[in-house]
């Protein structure tokens, strides 16, 4: 099976703990599977470090860079929107590198899910959601 995983806590060299749960329940998905992960990461953590992988890996991972702004308001505009946004955009365009397309999408959070609809509508894909720690408060916006 063919799994495309779009997870923003997937860990890395800068860091390692972040998101270690996702690392190893995808490592042992990869055993009997194909899988691939999209894994946003933050402009200026590609430039002080670069694209650095995290341990042995089994998944095909596309880390592709993405704009931050943090999550304030400052004068009526709002960062977090901004960034989000462009988090979206980053996903986006690395659904283009993925040649084959997925027999399911796993998103790893509610928010990771948002910019993979479109995608996983137009081909027919079913898509699932972990969300136990996400909020709802925001989905209506």
């Amino acid at each position: 099976m063919k799994i495309l995983v779009v997870a923003n806590t997937y860990p890395n060299r800068i860091k390692p703990n972040y998101g270690s749960f996702v690392y190893n329940l995808l490592q042992e998905v990869a055993k009997e599977n194909s899988v691939t992960v999209i894994s946003p990461y933050k402009f200026y953590n590609f430039l002080s470090f670069g694209n650095k992988q995290y341990g042995d890996e089994s998944c095909k991972v596309i880390r592709p860079v993405q704009l931050s702004f943090g999550n304030k308001k400052v004068l009526g505009f709002d960062f977090n929107k901004a960034s989000g946004f462009f988090y979206s955009l980053a996903v986006k365009l690395a659904l283009y590198k993925i040649k084959d397309k997925p027999d399911v999408i796993y998103c790893h959070f509610l928010l990771n899910s948002i910019p993979i609809l479109n995608y996983a509508n137009k081909f027919n894909i079913p898509v699932v959601v972990a969300s136990g720690e996400s909020s709802y408060q925001g989905w209506g916006k």
